[in-house]
């Protein structure tokens, strides 16, 4: 058997993977997914006549609670298969596996 030395194998395959999933699939916007979440979960909080999202009022009056939120809410999605983390960034799994059907496809 050839050796194949400077090709990257004998690195593993994972960072092949990775690779493709950063040039073919978008990530996800963690703030936004957070926001959803809070916004389907809790009802909006209305003083006088004005109401507000609870993501808004979270985002406006704990800045730090809603980062540490939102991390753990992907951190919660990843461990639920639902997104996949690369290099700190987050990706759908379902587009990912749709990335892998197209190449399968070719």
């Amino acid at each position: 058997m050839r050796h194949l030395a400077g090709v990257g194998i004998e690195y593993g395959t994972e960072w092949v993977i990775e690779h493709l999933i950063q040039q073919h699939c978008e990530t996800v916007d963690g703030e936004e997914l957070f926001e959803e979440m809070l916004d389907e979960c809790y009802e909006e909080v209305t003083i006088g006549n004005c109401s507000f999202s609870p993501s808004d009022v979270m985002k406006e009056c704990d800045p730090t609670a809603f980062r540490i939120g939102v991390s753990e809410y992907l951190n919660s999605l990843a461990e639920d298969l639902q997104v996949y983390e690369v290099n700190g960034d987050y990706y759908n799994v379902t587009d990912i596996e749709d990335m892998l059907d197209d190449i399968e496809s070719e």
